[in-house]
């Protein structure tokens, strides 16, 4: 008989988020079901069987997200690539549902089962993808992803409109399911004048990012001077909107001590931002043991002292330095507020830029607090939050004191 398929996942699902199956038959003689999830290489990866539910006997029902949720991951690196396609962060998979019913044999006429179960039919769910997010209200791919029937937005929590510095680093991270072909950049400046500049991708890969900070626009062709702020989208074949616009305003405030956090977003992508006023604190943990003082000095007699110093008694065996930064971000609108609050105290992967430009994994010591919001009179407020890192390894602190023009690579 044939399975009916009730509810399956969406064709691009968050992998941290319910993936529901549920499917029925209407066979009298049914006694099972097998579920497969296989990947894109047609490996079965998981097998699972399943009997009806209590109030449904020929119905079963699974979510998927226990089998899923490590298939994707979210890469990073510290790119100047204005495009950069991300293929492995995207895992393609197909499910496969096997019916089993008893066997029935006719004895004088009568149909009995034999004891047996055998392969009644089978049902094959492809073309299925799942990316590294948690998206838990109402979700529809067609309003992530760029489709022929929808819209898209960019995988970020940051909020649309945003400050950013001259020398910070931002990537946008993007699904597209054939429909974009190009992106969009509309500079306005404060001239009263604006620029469109136009970049074309490539249709075919499903997921990639954009380097969006200003330095690596200025590389490709773009004037920053007199700049105010600007606008990335991407469009389809015939100029229409196919993933929704973001704003950055270019916010040139110097400060010292600056330095670059990077994080895992639940959306799906790297959100990032430039703190300052970066302050460090070092705590030194020791491990030693209790020596005699009395050794044999150059004259051969036992004494606390040899040669005009004291022989210790506390000997240090190991010796480790754990640093603690603490840093501060410029003032913040509302959403800016909530959105450093919740996406960068609860990512599961934080990283800040050291020496070289290398992204180096840190642990974030805050485990929340209150969302700070406008207060009265307008007065804007700043988000402060620490890390911590090995002592040895060398961050990279920006000294702000660098302005129009850039060039790259910067040597701060």
């Amino acid at each position: 008989m044939a399975i009916t398929i009730i509810q399956q996942p969406q064709k691009y699902t968050p992998s941290n988020s319910d993936i529901l199956l549920q499917f029925k038959t209407v066979s009298i003689y049914f006694r099972y079901f097998i579920v497969e999830v296989l990947n894109s290489a047609g490996v079965v990866i998981s097998s699972q069987k399943l009997k009806g539910i209590p109030t449904s006997p020929k119905e079963a029902f699974t979510n998927l997200v226990s089998i899923l949720s490590d298939a994707a991951k979210t890469s990073i690196n510290n790119s100047t690539n204005l495009i950069e396609y991300t293929p492995n962060d995207l895992y393609k998979y197909s499910i496969r549902i096997k019916e089993y019913d008893d066997e029935i044999t006719s004895v004088g006429g009568v149909f009995r089962p034999t004891g047996n179960v055998i392969l009644d039919s089978t049902t094959l769910i492809s073309d299925l993808y799942v990316f590294n997010a948690k998206i838990e209200y109402d979700y529809d791919f067609t309003t992530v992803v760029a489709t022929a029937s929808g819209t898209g937005r960019f995988l970020t929590n940051k909020p649309d409109k945003c400050d950013i510095q001259p020398i910070a680093t931002e990537y946008l991270y993007y699904l597209n399911d054939g429909r974009a072909s190009k992106i969009r950049f509309i500079f306005y400046y404060s001239t009263g004048t604006s620029v469109t500049k136009t970049v074309a991708i490539t249709t075919t890969q499903k997921i990639g990012r954009i380097n969006i900070s200003p330095l690596v626009l200025q590389v490709n062709g773009s004037v920053l001077t007199d700049l105010k702020y600007y606008t990335i989208e991407l469009l389809d074949v015939n100029n229409n909107v196919a993933v929704q616009p973001v704003y950055r305003y270019l916010n040139t405030f110097k400060s010292i001590s600056n330095v670059q956090v990077f994080w895992a977003n639940t959306s799906g992508g790297i959100d990032s931002y430039l703190f300052k006023n970066v302050r460090e604190s070092v705590a030194v943990t020791k491990v030693s043991t209790v020596g005699n003082p009395y050794k044999l000095d150059s004259n051969g007699k036992y004494s606390k002292y040899n040669a005009d110093k004291y022989n210790a008694t506390d000997v240090t065996l190991k010796s480790d330095s754990l640093s603690t930064y603490t840093v501060v971000s410029e003032y913040l609108t509302n959403p800016e507020s909530k959105w450093l609050t919740t996406s960068l105290l609860g990512s599961k992967q934080v990283y800040v830029m050291i020496e070289g430009n290398k992204l180096y994994p840190v642990s974030v010591t805050d485990k929340g607090g209150a969302i700070q919001n406008t207060r009265y009179g307008g007065q804007l407020n700043s988000f402060e939050f620490s890390f911590t890192m090995e002592t040895s390894i060398p961050l990279q602190k920006f000294t702000g004191e660098e302005f129009f023009p850039y060039t790259l690579p910067i040597t701060f």
